[in-house]
Parts: C-alpha cells; structure tokens; sequence
C-alpha cells in the first residue's frame, strides 16, 4: 500500500495541539487525543449570503442543477407564469424557452440544467401525468408517469429518475415510480404514515435516493427521512424540525444532503440543516425565511430560490466553512 509520503512528498507531522491557524489541506497528527486530523471544508461551518434574484416571483415550481448552473421551471401564478423557465449561471438568471404544459408543484429536483425532466404538476387539482424533457434549450414532451398526481419528491437524472409520494387526489400518495430513459414503472412505497406525504424533498439516483419532511391531509408536517436502495425503502434518522413546501440541495445524495426553510408550520422558516448519512445537524439559518421554495447543488454549495414570501425575488447562496476535523477508517 502506498503511503502518504510517497504520494504527497512529505511527512504527516506529530503535534501535541492543533494548530492555531491551520491552512485548508493541512493534516497532521495529534499525540494528546492519538487522533489524525486535518483542515477541510466543513458544512457545518458554512453560511448563506445574497445573490441575485429570479427574474419573476416565484411560488410552487420546479427548481434543479447546481450552484454555479441552476434551473427554475414552472410554478403558481400570479407570481409566475406557470410555464415560464430561468437559468443561473451563479451570477445572474436568463430566460429560457417555456414548458409547453402550464402547471405548478411538479416533481422537483430531476436532471442538471441541460438536461433536466418536469415530471406532473397541476393546473388547478387533479394531477397532471404529464412529462416534459428539457435539452437546455427547449422542452418537449416524453412519455407519461403511470398514476396521476402531483406534489412528489424526486430524485436522479434525465434518464434515470425517481419520483416518490405526491397527493394522488386528494390525499398524500406512498407510491414511486422510476424512469428509464424510455418508460415509467411502478417501484416499493414509502413508508411514512398510513396516508404517505407530499411536498417532501428528494436528491440522489434511482438506484440510491433520499427524501425528507412533507406533509399529509390530517397530520402534522413530517420529520422523517427515507432512503432508497433500489428494491425497498428504509426509515433512518428524523430532522430536527418537521416541515413541508421547504427547498433541497437537489445535486446531494443519501450521505451528503440539505434541507432548508419551508412551513414549519405556519408561518415560512429560515432553519437549514444537513444529513451527513446517519444524522441531520442544524447549520446556519438561511437570511430571509421562506416556502413553496426550491434549491439546487451540495451541501457545499447550495442554492435556494425566491418565494412568495421573500422581498423581490430574493435568492441566496450557501458555502461550506472550514474546520478542523478529525478522521477516521470509515
């Protein structure tokens, strides 16, 4: 096996302390815990700050990509027209061609922003089964989901998707569905409750999704969190605070994940917290509470989009801190 000197040219050092003012990348080794640690980027110690907002005010609509490439689609007027797209290229937003279909609270969370899916939605209830494909550039319609419903969480990529619960009308639905890049088939439900959720949050792949919060007709706003290994779902560890209609860092996986603001309930929070594959850990608040709201890209860097409730079209940015961390075989 190599070793560190030979792959980075030098030795780990020995310490009795940490030191004062480490660098990012630093490691060394602490004699006192017998520990070895090093300076890297840490979730935990990032923070939000503004940027730029949507060109329209947004509420209820489909939001994916990443910090730096990000994509809004649809939503609820009279905010937004519901069929309007933007994209943000982590400074400014621009127009893209609209979705051919109008309707608001599609699935979210599907594709990067050149290739992205708007799965279902709602014109005024019922459901929609419609689904759209969307190349960059223009939307076009593709095969629809099997059920009719709206509201889902989501998960994957253009051609391999995941869609889990919704309201399937009118209560909440437990039922998924995964795409294949050609059709739509029907997969295990989730576990929350008797009556399952809608307006949860969802990031990863087909094969390996997570989702979290949401809400159900006679029940208070969900806490729980649900991993797909691609036959069945599990429940693992709750967030700290139940919410719905809150916003995700949709480019995360089941061990690298973000939740932040939605109704918690009542009125829109600014509360964000991160799900490092056991556990969630509350981080810093977001600057403007809001809901109906959508996000894009990592737990080390975030974006979350306007809302009804946000002065202007206000978005913001998150980005990890650094800290001192302590490493171990797992």
């Amino acid at each position: 096996m190599a070793e560190y000197i030979g792959i980075k040219g030098s030795d780990i050092p020995a310490v009795a302390s940490d030191p004062s003012n480490p660098i990012l990348g630093q490691i060394w080794y602490n004699t006192t815990s017998n520990t070895l640690k090093g300076y890297a980027t840490s979730a935990p110690a990032g923070a939000w700050t503004s940027a730029n907002g949507t060109i329209l005010k947004r509420s209820n609509y489909g939001g994916t990509g990443t910090q730096q490439a990000a994509l809004a689609y649809l939503g609820e007027g009279p905010y937004a027209s519901k069929n309007i797209t933007e994209e943000y290229n982590g400074t400014s937003w621009a127009s893209g061609n609209s979705c051919i279909t109008e309707r608001q609270q599609c699935a979210n969370g599907i594709g990067i922003v050149t290739a992205a899916l708007a799965v279902s939605g709602t014109d005024n209830p019922p459901g929609l089964q419609i689904v759209e494909s969307y190349d960059g550039t223009s939307w076009s319609e593709i095969n629809n989901i099997t059920g009719t419903r709206y509201a889902e969480a989501g998960a994957g990529t253009q051609t391999a998707a995941i869609i889990a619960g919704g309201i399937n009308p009118p209560p909440a639905s437990k039922l998924c569905e995964v795409w294949n890049g050609t059709s739509w088939s029907e997969v295990g439900d989730i576990n929350t409750g008797p009556a399952g959720r809608h307006n949860a949050q969802g990031a990863g792949t087909s094969t390996a999704a997570i989702i979290a919060g949401g809400a159900a007709p006679g029940y208070s706003n969900f806490d729980s969190t649900e991993i797909w290994d691609g036959s069945t779902w599990t429940e693992t560890s709750d967030m700290n605070t139940s919410r719905t209609n809150m916003a995700g860092a949709t480019a995360g996986n089941t061990t690298n994940f973000m939740i932040m603001c939605g109704t918690v309930p009542g009125p829109a929070s600014k509360y964000t917290e991160v799900f490092n594959g056991t556990s969630w850990t509350e981080v810093a608040d977001t600057t403007t509470a809001r809901k109906q709201c959508q996000g894009a890209g990592t737990t080390g860097a975030a974006l979350v989009g306007s809302s009804n409730d946000t002065p202007g079209q206000l978005c913001e940015e998150w980005n990890a801190g650094a800290a001192v961390q302590t490493f171990t075989s797992s």
